[in-house]
């Protein structure tokens, strides 16, 4: 076998092979595919939602459900939030922050991540940004300022409940990374 280092570098594929020894079988040397690898660790899964300028202009006092519960003995961990915002030629006047939580009563008190007024009322219309929001964890779960894993856990995105914005226009693009897992077994479902 040449010097690892002389082979070329390639981006991985599902179907591309690693080396690996099978300790169930007589630690055999082994073929295994890079999507098997992911299967068994629980590689993260996707879920995109868009929120109308209707619904952005209601969302201080109703809730929109981003992502439905993943199921009975399931439990859902949210890893990371990304909004993408499409700002129309009016810009929005949140008045309050906006909460993201995995539970859907009292959305905002038990938020797990944040959207500020900085990022929604964007002072410059007709642009898109994005934004990558940090955990916030204030509530919901067992153990204070700890993000909540509910069985069956879905997400819900609200304001604070006072004052709804009187003007904007455009859309938000809401990527959510998540995974999933057995609640007997606590092992990541990959799908």
């Amino acid at each position: 076998m040449s010097k690892i280092s002389t082979f070329p570098t390639a981006t991985p594929k599902v179907a591309d092979l690693l080396l690996g020894t099978d300790i169930a079988d007589n630690s055999k040397t082994k073929n295994f595919t890079i999507g098997s690898i992911g299967t068994l660790i629980g590689s993260p899964q996707y879920h995109q939602a868009t929120l109308s300028s209707t619904q952005l202009l209601t969302l201080a006092t109703q809730s929109v459900q981003l992502m439905d519960p993943v199921g009975v003995g399931k439990s859902l961990s949210v890893e990371n939030v990304y909004v993408m915002s499409r700002i129309g030629a009016t810009i929005y006047n949140f008045a309050a922050d906006v909460g993201i939580s995995m539970q859907n009563t009292n959305i905002y008190n038990t938020r797990a991540y944040t959207l500020s007024t900085t990022f929604m009322n964007f002072p410059i219309p007709n642009v898109n940004f994005s934004v990558k929001l940090e955990p916030t964890w204030i509530g919901g779960g067992v153990i204070p300022n700890t993000e909540p894993i509910n069985e069956n856990g879905g997400v819900w995105i609200q304001g604070d409940g006072a004052v709804n914005p009187t003007q904007g226009d455009g859309t938000w693009d809401i990527q959510i990374q998540y995974r999933v897992f057995d609640t007997a077994t606590f092992t990541p479902i990959t799908s």
